[in-house]
């Protein structure tokens, strides 16, 4: 059932009695905008009944009541791709705390993709102090998300077997370190920093001894660099 997106593993309770609540512990969760046009049967007729629901408003109550029902203590894998033109007042408070609760299952890997109106929300805090704990998070991966000193401080502090970090157009916000005993994978591509006219003096200092393989691909316009990186004396 992990190898599923979310909805269709929900869609399994229809087998019988006892696929009923299978669905609620199943190790991996994959919320993704584009299920419902990835798994629709194009060749089938129009149905009857015109559901006045707009996209937004379906993948808002379904992701919502996903996550209050899923009971698993931890994850293997929680994925969130969210792409909306909405432009609610709420569309980035919903996405934050979609964010916030996937992390509170502990997720040994975490990738968030946020597009179009949902783009650049504030990564929400995931240490210890608001009852989450990133104890087994190796992999993390995001594009399109905010990231501030707060992030920084949480990559330092709060990810002790980190091993793969990928940012790809996010936007920066006070963000001028990596430092990560555990990482050996380093990816940024597109980011950009929030504060423009700061550009020219925007820096990031990455520590990481154990570092493998590193991929910068900030091109024209964008500001960020690899100002220092200490590697471990065993890497060439």
């Amino acid at each position: 059932m992990s190898y599923l997106t979310a909805r269709q593993a929900v869609q399994t309770c229809a087998l019988s009695r006892r696929w009923r609540n299978l669905w609620r512990s199943a190790a991996s969760l994959d919320v993704d905008s584009h299920m419902d046009d990835a798994t629709r049967d194009h060749a089938a007729p129009p149905p009857v009944v015109v559901f006045v629901e707009t996209p937004w408003e379906k993948l808002r109550d379904f992701a919502t009541k996903l996550l209050q029902h899923h009971s698993a203590p931890f994850l293997d894998r929680f994925r969130l791709r969210v792409s909306t033109y909405r432009h609610d007042g709420d569309v980035k408070a919903e996405v934050a705390g979609w964010i916030l609760r996937g992390a509170s299952y502990r997720p040994a890997a975490l990738e968030i993709s946020l597009e179009h109106a949902a783009r650049y929300v504030t990564m929400p805090p995931l240490g210890t102090g608001t009852g989450t704990t990133s104890s087994r998070l190796a992999r993390l991966r995001l594009s399109g998300v905010l990231l501030d000193g707060g992030f920084a401080s949480y990559l330092r502090t709060g990810c002790p077997v980190l091993r793969d970090l990928e940012l790809k157009g996010c936007a920066l916000d006070d963000f001028e370190e990596i430092v990560s005993g555990t990482l050996k994978s380093l990816t940024f591509y597109g980011c950009t920093a929030k504060r423009r006219r700061n550009a020219d003096k925007w820096r990031v200092r990455v520590t990481a001894p154990c570092l493998l393989s590193i991929a910068n691909g900030c091109g024209w316009g964008n500001v960020i660099t690899l100002s220092t990186l200490l590697l471990s004396p065993q890497i060439d």
